[in-house]
C-alpha cells in the first residue's frame, strides 16, 4: 500500500536546546489540534521541537471518506511514516488510543522514550455487565 498523506503540526522550539523532538499521537475521535491548545506551546517554549500527527481519517489526513476501513495497524504505519520523516531520536507521547498506536509501532521501531497518558486497558473500553447479585 502506498504511503498515505498524513498531516502533521510542527511547533519549533522557541529556544535552542539539545532536547529530543517530541511527537504527539492523539486518541480516538480527536486530531492533532487537541495537543495544540496547551502541550505544543508549553513544550516548544521549553526548547522542544514539537510535532503532532493526524492519524489516517482524522483531522486533515486523508481517508475521511472510508474511516471505518482503518485500524491500529494502519495508524501504526502512519506513525512509522512520520517517524521516518523526522531527524534524530524522538520521544513519543500518546493519549488513550494513541498509546495503543505507539505500543504497536514500538514492536518494529525504537524511540528515545514513550509517554503513555491514559492508555487503553488490555481488556478494551467496552462496558461489561457485572451480572446480577
Amino acid at each position: 500500500m502506498p504511503p498515505r498523506q498524513i498531516h502533521t503540526l510542527h511547533r519549533p522550539a522557541k529556544v535552542q536546546t539539545d532536547a529530543p523532538d517530541l511527537l504527539f499521537v492523539h486518541g480516538a475521535y480527536m486530531d492533532s489540534r487537541c495537543w495544540d491548545i496547551h502541550f505544543l506551546p508549553y513544550f516548544s517554549a521549553l526548547g522542544y521541537n514539537c510535532h503532532a500527527l493526524d492519524l489516517t481519517a482524522h483531522g486533515l489526513s486523508e481517508g475521511q471518506d472510508e474511516a471505518d476501513r482503518f485500524g491500529i495497524d494502519d495508524y501504526a504505519a502512519d506513525l512509522h511514516q512520520v517517524i521516518a520523516s523526522l531527524p534524530g531520536e524522538l520521544v513519543l507521547i500518546g493519549h488513550s488510543m494513541g498509546c495503543t498506536v505507539i505500543e504497536r509501532a514500538l514492536e518494529r521501531t525504537s524511540a528515545g522514550a514513550a509517554v503513555l497518558m491514559a492508555p487503553v486497558p488490555p481488556t478494551g473500553t467496552g462496558v461489561r455487565s457485572c451480572g446480577s447479585h
